[in-house]
């Protein structure tokens, strides 16, 4: 994630540390992000300043990988559990999502929490 803003400050012409003051009022946050740490409210502050979707920051664009299987790809139209390849996402069952949603990290699933509450804010 870190990388991914630094990269996209560099394109807009402004320093990360200024960017981190901005958003956070101080540039004590810079080594939280540089571990990849960043609270939901300045991930979009951060995104709305650089004009990109927090998916972006997080490099959802890449398919995301839990528990050894492809969850969700960036085209978000193929998901495969296990050794069932559905096209269709739709025809997953709500008990599989939540067998495999109850069996996730925390942080995994504070990741889908938030990347439902961006696309609701879309």
């Amino acid at each position: 994630m870190y990388e991914i803003i630094e990269k996209l400050c560099n394109e807009h012409g402004i320093t990360i540390t200024n960017l981190c003051k901005q958003v956070t009022g101080s540039s004590g946050n810079l080594s939280t992000w540089k571990k990849g740490y960043m609270r939901s409210d300045y991930l979009k502050k951060v995104a709305d300043i650089l004009n990109v979707s927090a998916d972006q920051l997080l490099d959802r664009a890449n398919p995301q990988y839990i528990s050894g299987n492809v969850f969700a790809s960036g085209s978000d139209n193929v998901i495969t559990n296990n050794s069932n390849n559905i096209s269709n996402p739709s025809a997953i069952e709500d008990d599989e999502v939540w067998d495999t949603y109850s069996k996730l990290s925390t942080k995994d699933k504070l990741e889908i929490k938030l990347d439902i509450l961006n696309r609701g804010n879309k």
